[in-house]
């Protein structure tokens, strides 16, 4: 009698570290899209010989001061901003700025110390 694959592994339930989902299946690429169906990426990585580019449809375009995430609708601080005073303040004048619906931002370390002018410059660019 073969062994199966979980007794091969020690057997019994496996713990699963690193990202949430890991230890699920992934589902086929068949059953996400259709043939000749349009999706938009953006490369990650470029191919290197004989294999090809890593591909994201998870589209994020850095600026100076904010991160464009088209389909998100949500505003983030980056996380290297620790005070919660700075982080309030910055979501008070990005709100002002009436971002497009439809869009999400984070707003990055760059833009810490930014006026409500600099960050329209670069959510207009």
């Amino acid at each position: 009698r073969r062994a199966t694959r979980d007794q091969r592994r020690g057997g019994g339930r496996r713990r699963v570290f690193g990202r949430p989902g890991a230890g699920r299946p992934k589902p086929l690429i068949q059953d996400i899209f259709r043939r000749g169906q349009e999706v938009l990426v953006q490369v990650i990585k470029e191919g290197i010989g004989t294999k090809g580019p890593t591909l994201s449809t998870y589209i994020s375009i850095a600026g100076r001061y904010l991160v464009l995430m088209p389909g998100l609708n949500r505003v983030g601080v980056s996380r290297k901003i620790a005070d919660d005073e700075q982080r309030r303040r910055l979501r008070e004048i990005f709100h002002e700025l009436q971002p497009p619906k439809g869009l999400g931002f984070i707003i990055r370390t760059a833009g810490i110390d930014k006026t409500k002018k600099e960050l329209q410059r670069d959510l207009a660019y």
